[in-house]
């Protein structure tokens, strides 16, 4: 028996190897979205031209282009300035990548606002995009005041998927169970269906505690759902520790990749 299960824990193991790899890669647990800000009345002012002056990883400034959401690189930080269009000349004599220039000249009108986006957000959030909307109060000679609003577009069918993914993964451990633990079956594949059910009922919670206290790597979360599933599948099937590894190990193999399956149908 020992050598039978040989071959899935080396497949399961070389599976989990590449997470670790890349985890400090992409943000655990988050999806990517559209985080951009734009200013919704600049046709109120022709007078004015307004600047985005990024400062952080690199240093650059841009016009913000009415009617167009404006992004920028997620460990910057923007600043806002009106410049009257009689001082646009000005700019022609500014490098891109000077530091400090806009906030020595008094042309430059500062906002009262620092911006800042994320193209992060928890992978089992609705939110699909973001966008901050500013509204101009007022512009004086030292003062651009600015009023924010967050619109947040969403996709409720994420939790449609979520579902689907839950009710696949039960399905697929129970044809696991099934044939490897007839014998321990009463009632054929409903019994199979009914521990299944309730393997995942207890072991997704278990999976999140482990993302949130312990590590926020994939590995260590479906390492700790592998050896809870053994024994609760031996607990539920009432079957030998050798025919729960075996159960688990597949089921979590299988259900690893309906999981990476979903991860990818939810982010496109």
């Amino acid at each position: 028996m020992r050598l039978r299960i040989l071959p899935f824990v080396i497949i399961f193991i070389a599976l989990l190897l590449p997470q670790l790899a890349h985890a400090d890669l992409i943000p655990v647990g988050t999806k990517g979205i559209n985080h951009c800000f734009e200013i919704t009345n600049m046709d109120e002012y022709p007078d004015y031209i307004f600047i985005l002056d990024q400062r952080g990883a690199y240093n650059k400034y841009e016009m913000i282009v009415p009617g167009r959401c404006t992004s920028f690189y997620k460990f910057n930080t923007g600043t806002i300035y009106a410049l009257s269009k009689d001082n646009q000349a000005i700019l022609s004599g500014i490098r891109r990548e000077e530091p400090g220039i806009f906030e020595d000249s008094p042309a430059f009108i500062k906002s009262d606002v620092h911006i800042k986006t994320s193209p992060y957000v928890s992978i089992l959030s609705s939110v699909k995009s973001i966008t901050d909307q500013y509204t101009i109060i007022s512009i004086d000679d030292d003062r651009l005041e600015l009023e924010k609003t967050t619109v947040k577009e969403r996709d409720y069918s994420i939790f449609v998927i979520y579902i689907l993914a839950f009710l696949a993964t039960v399905l697929l451990e129970s044809l696991i169970i099934w044939p490897l633990a007839k014998d321990r079956l009463e009632k054929g594949f409903f019994s199979a269906l009914k521990y299944s059910f309730f393997v995942n009922i207890l072991t997704y919670p278990l999976a999140l505690l482990i993302y949130i206290l312990l590590f926020p790597v994939f590995s260590f979360i479906e390492m700790g759902v592998f050896i809870a599933e053994i024994f609760l599948v031996r607990a539920f099937v009432r079957t030998s520790y050798k025919r729960s590894i075996l159960i688990s190990l597949l089921a979590n193999i299988v259900t690893m990749l309906l999981g990476f399956a979903f991860y990818i149908s939810s982010a496109f």
